[in-house]
């Protein structure tokens, strides 16, 4: 396989390119800003851009993206012209080349009312970022060429800053606030590092449509503030609520949890947020993780 990663210099693209690099494929790497082997802006035309690229390029994968659903909800014109409209012209180049295209897409393409979703249940997303995701699937689906769509969920790092659930949870507690955490809230929190492994025994396989790869243990909202709170010794900061009574909260669905057996099926595992926590600490609160 020689892989093009686009969106090489981001959270996911970062992880992307370690992993296949260690496993001795050829990796590229496309970003809007250095270091990387192209460059591309998807906040901008692409045009015929994918002509250029070297004709022993097997697959990409699509990093690059607004991956937040506050800012869909609050700009959806803007993130609607980089998610979907950007994106689809450079799928249409990519599949003009032959190339297998790769896309991270949401578990927010379903309603998000009871969760454990399946890969063939029927969507009908109820925020701006899911509704984005799903024209981009529906357009790359109905090419009727190879492709792969990743439904990802809650990606987490150990990295500081995360901007995920687990992040925003922890940057809180840390800063001394009081957290009111939802109990109706559910997500499955995924290490972003475990999406590589498990995509590319998805591309050993031919694996082709759509899969979910998220991880399969669930917490609600409040559950994993106590987690937190409790190795910071800081629970007396949680206070218990429901998404109704948490104004703002408009773009946040109750339950996007994934049925993930058929990647488990290949046999991957997913890391458990608990094994992640001494490195989560670490890299954001030394101290208190002392």
């Amino acid at each position: 396989m020689s892989l093009l990663v686009i969106g090489a210099n981001g959270r996911l693209g970062r992880q992307v390119v370690t992993h296949f690099e260690a496993a001795g494929h050829q990796v590229w790497r496309t970003s809007h800003r250095e270091p990387a082997d192209f460059h591309l802006d998807l906040a901008e035309p692409v045009g015929r851009w994918a002509t250029a690229l070297p004709s022993c390029i097997t697959h990409a994968w699509v990093c690059s993206g607004t991956g937040q659903p506050e800012v869909c909800h609050r700009e959806p014109q803007s993130t609607r012209l980089l998610n979907v409209d950007h994106t689809v012209d450079l799928l249409g180049g990519l599949l003009d080349r032959g190339i297998k295209p790769i896309i991270c897409s949401t578990a927010e393409v379903f309603a998000g009312r009871r969760g454990s979703y399946r890969e063939d249940d029927q969507t009908g997303p109820g925020t701006e970022f899911g509704r984005q995701k799903k024209d981009l699937e529906t357009w790359l689906l109905a090419q009727g060429r190879p492709c792969l769509v990743v439904r990802l969920t809650q990606l987490y790092t150990t990295d500081a800053p995360d901007t995920s659930p687990v992040g925003a949870l922890l940057a809180s507690l840390l800063a001394g606030e009081t957290v009111a955490a939802a109990d109706d809230e559910v997500l499955c929190p995924t290490f972003v590092g475990d999406i590589p492994g498990a995509v590319e025994r998805l591309t050993r396989a031919g694996a082709n449509g759509v899969y979910h790869v998220a991880n399969p243990t669930t917490w609600t909202a409040y559950a994993l503030a106590l987690l937190l709170a409790n190795r910071l010794g800081r629970a007396r900061l949680v206070e218990r609520t429901s998404l109704r009574e948490q104004l703002g909260a408009g773009h946040r669905l109750p339950n996007t949890s994934l049925d993930v057996r058929r990647v488990l099926a290949t046999g991957f595992r997913f890391s458990a947020l608990e094994e992640r926590l001494p490195a989560i600490l670490e890299a954001n609160c030394a101290p208190a993780a002392a």
